[in-house]
C-alpha cells in the first residue's frame, strides 16, 4: 500500500494512508477491525486482505481489540471491544462499526482498557477502566 502514513497493531492492523483513507486486517475478533460485522458462526474471522474503514481519517491510535481514530474535521470516532467502556459512547457494548464519540478532538491514544484524548480547547477526556488510576 503506498502512501502509508500510520501503523499499529495488535492481532490486526489499521493503515491510514497519506490520502486519508484507514484500512484494517487481521483479527475481527470483537469487531476490533471496524468493518461493520462480527465473526459469528460461519462468517469471517480472519481478514487476510486489507479492508476499508473509513474516509478522511487524519490520525489512528489501536491497542489490543480497540481502535480510534480522529477525522479530518476533528471528530473522534471508536470501535471494538468495549467491555469496560473504553469506547466513550455510553454503552458496554461492543462495536463492530465506528462509532462518532465527540467533536473537536486534536490527539488521542488507546490503552490498556482505557483511552484519552485531547481536545482543541487543550482539555483532557479520559474514559474506560480506572482499575489502577488510568483515568488520572
Amino acid at each position: 500500500m503506498e502512501g502509508v502514513v500510520s501503523f499499529t497493531a495488535e492481532e490486526h492492523y489499521m493503515v491510514l494512508k497519506a490520502d486519508g483513507t484507514l484500512w484494517s486486517w487481521g483479527s475481527n475478533d470483537r469487531g476490533r477491525m471496524g468493518i461493520g460485522v462480527f465473526p459469528e458462526g460461519t462468517e469471517v474471522y480472519y481478514y487476510y486482505a486489507p479492508q476499508k474503514v473509513m474516509d478522511n481519517v487524519a490520525a489512528v491510535s489501536s491497542f489490543h481489540a480497540v481502535t480510534a481514530a480522529i477525522k479530518t474535521d476533528g471528530s473522534l470516532w471508536m470501535w471494538g471491544d468495549n467491555r469496560l467502556g473504553q469506547l466513550g459512547n455510553g454503552t458496554l457494548t461492543d462495536s463492530a462499526a465506528p462509532v462518532k464519540v465527540m467533536d473537536g478532538v486534536v490527539s488521542v491514544s488507546v490503552g490498556a482498557w482505557m483511552t484519552a484524548a485531547v481536545k482543541a480547547d487543550g482539555t483532557l477526556w479520559t474514559w474506560g477502566a480506572n482499575h489502577y488510576g488510568h483515568l488520572g
